[in-house]
């Protein structure tokens, strides 16, 4: 539908401003009316008042039939917009001429149509950021998932490489670099603990890494100064460990240090063992594939 035919109602009170443009001023101070819309005064004549409200109408009625055929937010803007925008040009083409003490119906008009189209913008910008948002959303499931098969793909690689663990009786460069990172981890966790500085993670040398078997690989462990040990075995398949004293004795008791490093450890197991100088452990751990010795003295007093 044009304009034109949709605004039969309208183009005759253009017809009779027109023509009172040609009068004389007192005509217009006669018809001259307070016009109060949208917290704004207009003095303006009937006739433009009168214009200006069917205008609004008109534009209620786009909106409506617009929002009804399921047009959004920002489509229905569009078309309020280009409706208000329209309604001015035409009263601007028609009202060509007009002088008087009187404002037309362009005043509110305008402000009709900036309103209208100020709302294009907003919505457009909350349309893009929700795009953004969705997009964003999409990044970050995919990361997800190629996370997750990024995963799979490295445990697969970890099970192969202990397979060969179990024949070679070495551990795998890959996965012995993984206990390593662990290792690094472990150290730098301690280094923040509250009371980290009553912990000292020592160097066990060439015993650090043993491949683990369901028999039972054997390591040794001697301490020089004595004290409060901590042993913590980590692997990437489940283990237990078995320590014995220098007299075949047992030790039973697990360390709560574990506790502190279980979310950066694949599986592990651990003992407390108490040492004099020149004390020496067993230790046995079983289970399938390369572990890391780690050990931790509790330093005198705490």
């Amino acid at each position: 539908m044009t304009f034109l035919s949709s605004a039969k109602g309208i183009l005759p009170w253009l017809a009779v401003v027109v023509a009172l443009s040609s009068t004389s001023t007192g005509c217009f101070f006669l018809l001259g009316k307070k016009y109060k819309y949208e917290g704004r005064a207009y003095k303006m004549t009937a006739n433009q008042i009168e214009y200006h409200q069917k205008a609004l109408e008109d534009v209620k009625k786009k909106k409506r039939r617009a929002a009804d055929k399921g047009a959004s937010d920002l489509e229905v803007a569009r078309i309020e917009c280009d409706a208000f925008r329209e309604h001015l040009n035409n009263v601007e083409q028609n009202m060509s001429g007009f002088d008087s003490a009187f404002q037309t119906a362009t005043e509110p008009l305008k402000w009709d149509e900036q309103q209208a189209c100020y709302r294009i913008g907003k919505l457009e910008k909350e349309a893009e950021a929700k795009e953004r948002a969705e997009a964003r959303h999409k990044i970050d499931e995919r990361t997800r998932k190629e996370f997750e098969a990024a995963q799979m793909r490295e445990a697969k690689r970890v099970a192969e490489a202990i397979k060969e663990e179990l024949v070679s009786g070495k551990c795998d460069a890959k996965n012995h670099a993984l206990l390593q990172k662990i290792h690094l981890g472990i150290r730098q966790r301690m280094n923040m603990m509250e009371r980290g500085r009553f912990w000292q993670l020592l160097s066990t040398e060439a015993h650090d890494f043993v491949v683990a078997t369901e028999e039972g690989a054997e390591l040794a462990y001697s301490s020089i100064s004595g004290g409060e040990m901590h042993l913590l075995v980590v692997g990437f398949l489940p283990l237990e460990i078995e320590v014995l004293d220098g007299d075949g004795q047992p030790m039973a008791v697990k360390s709560t240090l574990g506790e502190y490093f279980h979310d950066l450890t694949p599986t592990q197991d651990s003992r407390v063992a108490l040492m004099d100088g020149g004390d020496e452990l067993s230790i046995t751990v079983r289970g399938r594939g390369c572990v890391l010795l780690l050990v931790i003295e509790k330093l005198g007093g705490h």
